[in-house]
């Protein structure tokens, strides 16, 4: 029993890890674009 609720912690996380990371990452790009709009600055990479 206690090797089957590891398994299932592991699963979560390993199913919830790329949606933390695009959501962070969204988040990120989401906020970039706001401060470039709000700053105006055209600048490139």
């Amino acid at each position: 029993m206690k090797e089957d609720k590891k398994m299932v912690c592991q699963i979560v996380t390993f199913l919830l890890w790329p949606v933390i990371i695009a959501l962070s990452y969204f988040l990120c790009a989401a906020a970039v674009k706001r401060f470039e709009r709000n700053h105006g600055t055209g600048v490139e990479d």
